[in-house]
Formats: C-alpha cells, sequence, structure tokens
C-alpha cells in the first residue's frame, strides 16, 4: 500500500469522520434492527450463553463478548467452532456496545447473527436477540441471479449532467458521471454487481458490491489489507469500517488508483477511480463526490 496517501482527501470524506468510538453509544445511522434483515445478510447464526465481555485499553465500551455452549445454527462458509468462543462486538450493532454494560445479560441465552474475518480468527456480530425469539427463515437468492450485464432501468438524470443509477441486482445506488455500466459478476457463492462509468477526462469510476461466501475476493483483501492499513487508512464511513487506498497500477506508474473498501453485514462495497497523472487533479474533485454519494441496499 501507498504510505504517501493525501491528507487532505482523508480528512474530505463527509460522512466518513471518525465518531465517537464508533458509534459504541448506539448511534450508528446504519444499524440493522431486525431479525428478518439479520438473517438475509448473515454469514453465520449461531445460539450461545453469554458470559462475560471484554473491553480493550482505551476502548469506552466492551469489545468482545464470551460465549459458552455455543451452536451453530447457519454458516454460509462452515468452519470448526468450539463449544466456548469470543465473539468480536459490531461497531454497528443494534443497540451499541454499550448495552454489555448491563450484567443483567450475562448467564442468558442469545441468537448471533455476524460475518467472518478471513484473516481473523474472531467472528463479528452485528445483530443479537434472546433464543425465546422465533428466528425468520432464510432463503438463498444467489442461485436466481441472472450473470451478466443489464438494461439500467434504475438510472436519473441529474441537473449536472450526473446521473444517479441503482443497480438492479445488487440494490444499492450512486451518482456517476456518464453512460452507465450496470452488470452481475457470477463468482461461485459470492457474486458481485457492478455499476461502471467514464468522465469527461477519461477517468472510470467503478463501484461494486460483493456478497460474503468462501468465494470472495473483495471479502479477503478488505481483511488483508486492514492488517496492514496505517491508522489514517482507516476510516468510519456511515457506521462501517472502511479501508481507503492510493497507489498506482503495477505496470503504469503514469495510472493513479484511488479505492475504498467498506464492510457491511451482507458483503463488501468497492468504491474505485482510475485516472491518469494528468486528469488526476479534476477527477479527484468528482471522485469525492462519487463515494459520498453511495446508498446502501
Amino acid at each position: 500500500m501507498n504510505r504517501y496517501l493525501l491528507g487532505y482527501l482523508l480528512f474530505s470524506i463527509a460522512g466518513a469522520v471518525h465518531a465517537g468510538n464508533f458509534y459504541g453509544d448506539g448511534n450508528c445511522p446504519s444499524a440493522i434492527t431486525s431479525s428478518r434483515e439479520a438473517a438475509d445478510k448473515a454469514d453465520w447464526i449461531m445460539e450461545g450463553t453469554l458470559s462475560d465481555s471484554m473491553t480493550r485499553t482505551g476502548s469506552k465500551f466492551p469489545d468482545d463478548l464470551m460465549i459458552e455452549d455455543a451452536s451453530m445454527i447457519r454458516e454460509r462458509d462452515p468452519r470448526k467452532i468450539g463449544k466456548t468462543m469470543t465473539l468480536e462486538i459490531g461497531p454497528c450493532i443494534a443497540g451499541g456496545r454499550k448495552i454489555f454494560q448491563v450484567k443483567t445479560m450475562y448467564g442468558k441465552r442469545y441468537r448471533f447473527y455476524g460475518v467472518r474475518h478471513a484473516v481473523s480468527p474472531l467472528r463479528r456480530i452485528f445483530f443479537m436477540e434472546p433464543v425465546e425469539k422465533p428466528m425468520p427463515s432464510t432463503e438463498d437468492g444467489t442461485s436466481k441471479l441472472v450473470a451478466g450485464p443489464h438494461a439500467n432501468q434504475g438510472e436519473k438524470q441529474l441537473a449536472d449532467g450526473w446521473r444517479r443509477a441503482r443497480s438492479t441486482e445488487g440494490g444499492f445506488a450512486v451518482d456517476l458521471p456518464g453512460e452507465i455500466f450496470d452488470a452481475t459478476k457470477a463468482n461461485g457463492d459470492a457474486p458481485g454487481f457492478v455499476l461502471c462509468s467514464t468522465d469527461q477526462y477519461g477517468s472510470t469510476f467503478i463501484a461494486v458490491f460483493e456478497r460474503s461466501g468462501r468465494d470472495a475476493g473483495m471479502h479477503s483483501t478488505y481483511d488483508q489489507g486492514m492488517e496492514k492499513a496505517l491508522p489514517e487508512q482507516v476510516l468510519n464511513f456511515r457506521g462501517y469500517p472502511a479501508l481507503f487506498t492510493k497507489g498506482t497500477l503495477p505496470n503504469d506508474s503514469a495510472v493513479i488508483t484511488r479505492s475504498l473498501f467498506i464492510r457491511v453485514p451482507g458483503g463488501t462495497y468497492m468504491l474505485g477511480l482510475t485516472t491518469s497523472k494528468s486528469a488526476d487533479a479534476e477527477s479527484v474533485k468528482n471522485w469525492t463526490r462519487f463515494y459520498n454519494s453511495l446508498s446502501f441496499n
């Protein structure tokens, strides 16, 4: 990763500034608040008895949960688990991390919904509920997807010439500067949904959402990047941890690339810009607008 990042770019990200302890107080704007949505987006669902919590040095609220008598209910990418384990509390968990300061929760059995890490042994939860509540039925719609380009029907012309585009099968929306390419890319159990466009300077803007799964390449890129990231590369994008990178193409130093990876329940977003050095000063202004316009599915 390029260590010579543009400081002004990092601090100009509207909606991606650091929030107090990653919304540990429960004021996350993107928290999933229903078990129906949680079940659709979870990589795994398990039940277990909440026995304790851990607060890392410098944290205001608990960061990890200790679980006993764990049992897996559903998992997209099956991995062996032990009866006793540690779960990481996601920064955008419904109710915030402060709820785990209530000791009356301990000793009770809960259902946990979460995402996997590619390089970390910990599992991260983003929603939980008492096991007494019935879990909604789940359905994997991957097999119903049509791989290939789409005639984008969610396009809206904006006053300044840009277009508001909605991914046909991915569900997310973003502003793009020109004609829109909309496609689904089949990748085993982790399909990718792509919106792409080019501005007047020839720079390419691409927005991708890739679903979680054992075949998810962006998932691994995000996790491995986070392991090596400098503090200024890790951002808070609407409550979710995001990774910013900037560099050049391996075989062409005249082409500059920028990427913002955002992990959300159910998958990973990547917003990218590829531009020439001669057009970089102008296209970077469009880049700021581009990623700020993202709305999740």
